[in-house]
């Protein structure tokens, strides 16, 4: 082991800094910066176009009770999930739908209007434009229809939802209501 103190050279007037050397650009000249910004541009022009080249999409939606109202002054009954469940169940049946795609049909008919809905409408594809879901910790549940025909969208949430009332209406028409009241 060596215990002597370090050698130190001091060398007279010698300036701390040689400037012989290349002084850096600025930041803001600097050749990586030069690149991501070309990058960064190239890629937004690019992926804006994309977007913005894609048709809009367009949503109508309504919110169905699915049990009777109660009064004002009443307390609200539980909500059931097994009962919404069943309901969306139906809202999103074959009779159902088939039975909306005939009544727009007939509508269409009516008014003289050849917006060619129900010619390019089938079955599935309502099923695929329609979405039932339920609203969490209530008896409610949200129907939505999605496409890329905004005046269309409405009607048939419309008709789909008068459809599915009159379904409802004729069911407890159908069925006596026996111990109701004992």
């Amino acid at each position: 082991m060596d215990n002597s103190l370090p050698d130190i050279q001091v060398i007279p007037n010698q300036t701390p800094y040689d400037q012989t050397g290349i002084i850096p650009a600025p930041w803001y000249k600097s050749r990586k910066l030069l690149i991501f910004c070309t990058v960064f541009i190239v890629s937004l022009v690019i992926s804006l176009g994309y977007v913005y080249s894609r048709p809009a999409l367009y949503r109508s939606y309504a919110t169905l009770l699915t049990v009777a109202q109660t009064a004002i002054d009443q307390q609200s009954s539980e909500a059931d999930i097994q009962h919404v469940a069943i309901q969306r169940q139906i809202l999103t049946g074959q009779e159902l739908l088939a039975e909306t795609i005939t009544r727009l049909a007939e509508v269409e008919q009516q008014q003289d209007t050849n917006t060619g809905i129900t010619n390019q409408l089938s079955t599935p594809e309502l099923r695929r434009m329609l979405t039932v879901q339920a609203v969490p910790d209530t008896n409610l549940v949200e129907l939505a229809a999605i496409g890329y025909q905004a005046e269309v969208l409405a009607p048939i949430i419309n008709t789909w939802i008068d459809i599915y009332l009159a379904h409802v209406q004729s069911f407890f028409a159908q069925k006596p209501l026996t111990g109701l009241f004992s």
